[in-house]
């Protein structure tokens, strides 16, 4: 609770002389202060926080500096933030502003806003994450350009530079070197933009955030429901938790936590309780709780039905029950937990730099009401999507990474009515849907598939080099056309059971990135085993140039200017 008191004077009384007249004096709970916050929240994404004149936190996201009592300057010393510190001052001392900053709470690259309230005394800080202004897609591409420009200038100042030189022995397997190496390592700084500016499938849906957007998205709905002459809209407030998500296919994961509904005394009066998970398989549905609370959003006490008694919506008290507050505030509070499986169309073109979207789908129960579930943002410290609100602290999904949580819309047509006359969610309904996004990790796959990858492209060139019709050297090397054509044989099996193995555990109706790399290796094998059979029976001018020379010169710059141009061209 945070109080607050002012004096009062007559009209004709001097204030630095006579006594007050009286005391206005004024308590809020805490719960109050934060939902006035986040009334007053930016479309951006982020929160707010409020500072006393000594630093101390008066409201924040995180409840536990304010039960210890911390203060902000304290925050900043743990973390060695002399930036924070910096401005720790500046907004005690009542001055406003504002920096570029990593927020402690997530890690995030934000621009932290301050100003006072000087009637408190008091500062407000606003924190504004930047991410969501990034265009993922803008950023990626012009890092990739300038990778190529950047490579065009190496090659271009190679030739040049061994052009002016007199001397030839070397020239083109230094330049092949040079060719190879720039595109070699191009290659994985191609990889490293992708990963920090995500290739992203964009859908046609509406992100909650913040109260900001909640409340965009109702005053839409509503005005639209008015212009369609539909039901008025009917929102339940609906949070969810996620507990433990498990890919038991390449389509199907596993899902479990806990979902909540909140009802409120007269207005869902009429309703029924509860959700439907349209896309789950055989969901495992329990009610766990189901108490009153204020509608402010205060929980009051232990499970209802030792309290309260709900009667058709209406909540009164037992006889006899002591409790000291009336019931016009009253409402209800459920919550489930819920364990199912969900099938899922999940793209896995950019294996094994794929993003996913995990969505829960809800919907309400009388769907063909206009009943329209949102989210319930006060339930959750903080709702910024990278601070993974609704997700377990100790979450863990093997081989994957998580990424950011959020809300979001989407709408939904249907050719029929369910059977329901005059059923309203049959066109652009908006669902709510609660998605986690999740980035694969890539050292699994590198060490499972590009690093046996790499190795067979070595043995190949090793196997690709033994080919020699000089005296010493194919004296030494052997050099039998069988040979070379059976281990290229050997190889290719090697690489037809590995890419079996990827194919069973990636269901994808398309090439995915990766198996480009077995493609290519695949034509490599065969072109070999061409080489070798040409060479020795001494039918190409080409091959049979300096001893098979240029196959040999050629072999890593063309290979890996055909996989930097497919990582191009997939992640551009």
């Amino acid at each position: 609770v945070v109080d607050y008191a002012v004096p009062f004077y007559n009209s004709t009384s001097d204030r630095k002389s006579d006594a007050p007249s009286g005391i206005v004096f004024a308590a809020i709970t805490l719960e109050g202060v934060e939902e006035i916050l986040s009334n007053l929240g930016a479309s951006v994404s982020g929160y707010q926080f409020i500072l006393s004149g000594k630093g101390r936190f008066i409201s924040h996201p995180r409840r536990e500096l304010m039960r210890a009592g911390s203060t902000i300057f304290e925050l900043a010393w743990e973390s060695g933030d002399t930036t924070l510190f910096e401005t720790a001052i500046r907004a005690t001392k009542g001055e406003r502003g504002v920096i570029a900053h990593v927020d402690p709470v997530t890690g995030e690259e934000a621009f932290v806003f301050y100003e006072p309230i000087p009637e408190l005394s008091w500062s407000i800080v606003t924190v504004a994450f930047m991410n969501q202004s990034t265009d993922s897609d803008y950023y990626r591409g012009t890092y990739i350009k300038l990778l190529l420009a950047a490579q065009t200038a190496v090659l271009l100042i190679t030739l040049f530079v061994l052009g002016c030189l007199r001397w030839k022995i070397g020239r083109g397997w230094t330049y092949a070197t040079v060719v190879a190496l720039t595109f070699l390592v191009g290659v994985p700084i191609i990889w490293k933009i992708e990963y920090e500016f995500p290739t992203v499938e964009m859908d046609q849906s509406e992100e909650i955030i913040n109260q900001t957007s909640l409340r965009g998205f109702r005053d839409n709905y509503t005005k639209e429901s008015e212009r369609l002459k539909t039901d008025v809209p009917i929102y339940v407030p609906t949070g969810l938790f996620i507990q433990s998500i498990e890919f038991t296919t390449a389509n199907d994961v596993k899902v479990s936590g806990y979902i909540w509904q909140k009802y409120k005394r007269g207005l869902h009066d009429d309703i029924s309780r509860g959700f439907v998970l349209p896309e789950a398989e055989s969901p495992t549905i329990k009610e766990v709780y189901n108490r009153p609370i204020i509608d402010d959003g205060a929980t009051d006490g232990p499970p209802y039905n030792n309290l309260l008694t709900f009667k058709k919506g209406d909540c009164t008290k037992r006889q006899g029950n002591g409790l000291g507050f009336g019931t016009k505030r009253c409402s209800q509070l459920i919550g489930w937990y819920f364990s199912t499986t969900i099938r899922q169309k999940f793209t896995y073109g950019a294996y094994p730099f794929d993003n996913q979207y995990v969505g829960v789908r809800l919907w309400h129960k009388d769907f063909d009401r206009n009943g329209v579930l949102v989210p319930d943002l006060a339930s959750y410290k903080v709702t910024e999507p990278s601070a993974l609100p609704g997700i377990e602290t100790d979450f863990v999904l093997p081989g994957w990474g998580l990424r950011d949580s959020s809300f979001n819309y989407r709408r939904h047509e249907y050719n029929t009515n369910f059977g329901i006359d005059g059923y309203v969610g049959q066109d652009a309904f908006p669902e709510l849907y609660f998605n986690v996004h999740i980035k694969r990790d890539f050292l699994g796959p590198f060490v499972l598939y590009f690093l046996p990858q790499f190795v067979v492209a070595t043995m190949l060139f090793i196997i690709l080099l033994m080919g020699s019709k000089e005296g010493v050297k194919a004296k030494w090397l052997g050099f039998a056309a069988k040979d070379i054509v059976s281990a290229s044989l050997v190889l290719i099996l090697v690489l037809i059971f590995a890419h079996s193995s990827l194919r069973r555990n990636i269901d994808s109706a398309s090439l995915v990135y990766i198996e480009y790399f077995y493609i290519i290796l695949y034509v490599i094998c065969l072109l070999i085993a061409f080489n070798s059979v040409s060479f020795a029976n001494g039918n190409s001018k080409f091959i049979e140039y300096k001893d098979n020379l240029l196959p040999k010169i050629f072999f890593w710059p063309i290979l890996s200017f055909t996989i930097f141009a497919i990582t191009t061209s997939t992640f551009y």
